[in-house]
């Protein structure tokens, strides 16, 4: 059984990969961008054997250079942070 002090690190981890990846992206002098799960109907499922819904595979990715995503994608990186 996993421990919530296990998933703790586990979401840690995840959150400094996607910070790092991010600064990468402006290192390199890229446009930073972030892949998320889309939230869709069209991208949930019923599991059965754990009785949830869940998220499926498709992402979107929102870029700090679009105007358009500008506002979600800092909002999204400050809640990570």
């Amino acid at each position: 059984m996993v421990t919530t002090e296990q998933k703790d690190k586990e979401v840690i981890k995840k959150l400094e990969a996607a910070g790092n990846a991010l600064l990468k992206q402006i290192e390199k002098k890229q446009g930073p961008t972030i892949e998320l799960p889309v939230r869709s109907l069209n991208n949930i499922y019923f599991d059965k054997k754990s009785k949830t819904i869940k998220l499926g595979d498709k992402t979107s990715q929102r870029q700090f250079l679009n105007v358009a995503h500008t506002r979600k994608f800092m909002q999204t990186v400050l809640v990570a942070s």
